[in-house]
């Protein structure tokens, strides 16, 4: 449901700490750095109405994996375009960013290699 609010619950050094949160407008909900690797708990809001709030429900976040260490080869010469970045998975979204520019990049694998992503 769009907009909803929730309290997500989870234990941190012992302390149950506890963290609101409104889905958007397609009914999703970030998950935030903190939640990752945790055992969580998520009451749906009954907005301060008696009883209204929903059962708990509880899920595990996994950790976030590890950065992938992606490999660059340059083009061989300027117009030809053999440049090459290997050591990324497909369908992972990259985010490249500098002061300059960001960009962000979603790997679609080709047929002749799963590993293997041509620069364009």
């Amino acid at each position: 449901e769009a907009n909803a609010e929730y309290k997500l619950e989870y234990e941190e050094d012992g302390e149950t700490v506890t963290m609101l949160g409104t889905t958007d407008e397609e009914g999703n909900m970030l998950i935030e750095e903190e939640w990752m690797g945790k055992d969580c708990q998520i009451i749906r809001s009954g907005y301060g109405l008696p009883g209204a709030d929903s059962d708990p429900q509880s899920f595990s976040i996994p950790p976030r994996p590890e950065a992938p260490v992606p490999v660059g080869k340059e083009v061989s010469e300027e117009g030809i375009e053999d440049g090459k970045l290997t050591g990324l998975t497909a369908g992972a979204v990259y985010e490249i960013s500098t002061m300059y520019m960001s960009l962000s990049l979603v790997l679609f694998p080709r047929p002749e290699s799963e590993q293997e992503r041509h620069l364009l």
